[in-house]
């Protein structure tokens, strides 16, 4: 019940975060999400700086909102919105036979929190012009944010997390990427040996 309460608190209450010794109030996820959309909206550019199509909405946060506010009103189908719905969710009086559902409840809670953030703020995403090491492949076709196909380096770097092949989704953790840059034939930085 508890991991049930958090998820749903992590969704709809304000989120709060240390800066500067001062604790700061941003709007909730679920309204951050709802504010993408709507900024979509307004622009009319997909929510994109130099967009390459004119498109009504930001496809991605669009289609999370909607996903989101479907399937929660399947939980609880009472109530004027998404907000009020899982506050009463939460409320809710449970069984102890109700374990599996809460459980699933609360990791879509979760799964979608963590999704927002990435639209939010995402992740720095770089990609290397070089074939994979493990299948050979070096360029992939990607949807966009307004789904066209547009070819990529089939090698994507996400800093943090590690480098993928979109092709064949094998991956090289951070600690690799020396390792890496040595079988792709690029120069280590100077001053560094493995």
């Amino acid at each position: 019940m508890d991991r049930l309460y958090a998820a749903v608190a992590a969704m709809i209450d304000p989120v709060k975060e240390w800066h500067d010794g001062r604790l700061l109030a941003a709007p909730s996820l679920y309204e951050q999400l709802c504010d993408l959309v709507e900024r979509a909206r307004r622009r009319g550019d997909g929510g994109r700086v130099g967009a390459s199509s004119r498109s009504p909405a930001w496809w991605p946060a669009l289609d999370l909102k909607i996903e989101l506010d479907d399937e929660v009103r399947t939980w609880h189908p009472q109530g004027a919105s998404t907000v009020k719905r899982l506050r009463e969710v939460a409320a809710a009086k449970w069984r102890p036979q109700d374990c599996d559902t809460l459980d699933e409840k609360s990791a879509r809670l979760e799964a979608w929190a963590v999704k927002i953030g990435e639209l939010v703020d995402p992740p720095p995403r770089k990609y290397v012009k070089a074939a994979c090491p493990a299948c050979g492949v070096k360029t992939v076709y990607r949807q966009n944010d307004v789904g066209e196909s547009v070819r990529v380096p089939a090698l994507q770097l996400i800093p943090d997390e590690g480098c993928t092949c979109l092709a064949c989704t094998h991956t090289w953790p951070p600690e690799h990427y020396l390792l890496l840059c040595k079988v792709l034939g690029f120069d280590t930085p100077e001053g560094v040996t493995l």
